[in-house]
């Protein structure tokens, strides 16, 4: 799975030494030449040196104008922005994210701005289509699934990122987001038949893990 990435994660996961869970989560992570040019570069020259360092690497795709206009589809992705920057209520960086995702046909996006009517809360509600909103509790969560951490390493992880935020997130509210999020009596069609698909390609004892995990959220 490919992904489009927004500059609060970069900026969050690489300042909390995290970013392989990003690397390690997707196939292909992709990120629009403004995100990192101009947000990420005033915000902090150590994070933008060290992305721009896994750019070189080949663990990161830049997308430039020139890039877009190649493809033949730098028009299409300008209307997008301008679109999604309103819907976002002017985020630059978001809507830059999520037109990139749009045009280029990324199936996912990744942003930790979970409030009320940003980008993955709209992505979630499927206001915008064939794009899949994460957050990096989300990520962790899939993990968590996948056997590849334990409940504790679950809420170390978290707390380890969210700790570098200017305002940490609770773990159990978070937690019970996601299991509300992927819950088939609240999920979206979309939503429920992914996550059934990630179990059956991963193995998942889906009900067992989740078990596990609300026996654990509840001694929060």
């Amino acid at each position: 799975m490919d992904v489009s990435v927004d500059t609060n994660i970069l900026i969050h996961l690489y300042n909390s030494y995290s970013k392989d869970l990003l690397l390690s989560s997707f196939d292909n992570i992709y990120v629009y030449d403004y995100i990192i040019n101009s947000e990420l570069y005033c915000n902090s020259q150590k994070i933008y040196t060290e992305v721009e360092e896994d750019i070189k690497a080949g663990n990161i795709t830049e997308i430039t104008n020139l890039d877009l206009i190649d493809m033949g589809i730098k028009e299409m992705f300008d209307e997008q922005y301008r679109d999604f920057k309103i819907l976002f209520a002017g985020d630059r960086g978001e809507a830059y994210a999520v037109a990139l995702a749009s045009v280029l046909g990324i199936e996912a996006f990744i942003s930790d701005d979970t409030k009320e009517g940003g980008p993955h809360e709209t992505l979630v509600r499927e206001l915008i289509d064939d794009i899949v909103p994460f957050t990096y509790y989300e990520l962790l969560f899939l993990k968590f699934l996948k056997t590849e951490i334990t409940c504790d390493e679950f809420k170390e992880k978290f707390d380890k990122i969210s700790l570098n935020m200017s305002k940490p997130m609770d773990f159990k509210s978070r937690i019970n987001r996601v299991l509300r999020r992927y819950h088939r009596d609240h999920s979206t069609d979309r939503d429920y038949y992914w996550l059934q698909n990630f179990c059956d390609e991963h193995r998942v004892e889906l009900h067992l893990r989740l078990a596990e995990l609300v026996r654990y959220v509840k001694k929060f």
